[in-house]
């Protein structure tokens, strides 16, 4: 029979075997839930390095028009930019006014930050005055109370699938707007990692842009 002092350093030593391994098994499960969006920008950043185009002068549409590979689209939307910069894509006068899926590339640095989230941020933000002064526009505009801890998006990247869900009810100005906005978004994200689809979604989880209300964009 063990005496008292034995049995208190053995459950000493139980107690620091179990945290050791909770603390292990925490460890472990942080690691395997890292976001995908790493990934995304870890392939944006090795993009960005063999990039040797510079930024496209045409609007997404009409590369769309020419190039009929994925291939050829991402060389002809890739930018030379340094590291650390970002293509984000806004409508602009007059072309988008005739065609609403018209976007133009301008320029944003995302520092240290990821690459995905600056996009999206900058997307809401819209144009700065300089860019508002040569004809671009866009802009999200969000309203009322955050259901997701203050944030205005979530993003997560499955594979080659972005989805981005909104948590701030998205205030629509009409169809053709919504379409220029879906094309700011879709545009910019496909530009960053390897990402081919995009879902947008509002605050309940359902298609934002979708007017049938029949979630067709899942």
């Amino acid at each position: 029979m063990k005496s008292r002092p034995e049995l208190f350093i053995l459950s000493i030593v139980s107690v620091a075997v179990v945290t050791s391994l909770l603390g292990f098994f925490v460890f472990k499960q942080s690691q395997a839930d890292e976001p995908a969006v790493r990934e995304a920008d870890r392939r944006y950043s090795a993009q960005k390095q063999q990039a040797q185009s510079s930024l496209a002068k045409k609007p997404v549409a009409d590369y769309k028009q020419e190039a009929q590979t994925e291939q050829q689209t991402t060389e002809n939307t890739a930018s030379t930019d340094t590291p650390g910069d970002i293509t984000v894509y806004f409508s602009k006068n007059p072309d988008s006014e005739n065609d609403p899926n018209a976007v133009y590339p301008v320029t944003r640095s995302a520092g240290d930050q990821s690459a995905v989230n600056v996009a999206i941020n900058e997307l809401i933000a819209g144009p700065n005055p300089s860019e508002k002064a040569s004809g671009y526009y866009g802009g999200l505009l969000l309203d009322g109370q955050s259901s997701c801890g203050g944030q205005d998006f979530t993003l997560r990247i499955e594979g080659e699938t972005a989805k981005l869900q909104f948590c701030r009810h998205h205030i629509s100005y009409g169809s053709v707007q919504d379409t220029r906005e879906l094309a700011q978004i879709t545009n910019t994200l496909k530009q960053l990692g390897n990402i081919t689809k995009v879902l947008v979604l509002n605050q309940d989880g359902n298609c934002l842009f979708d007017s049938t209300k029949l979630n067709t964009c899942m």
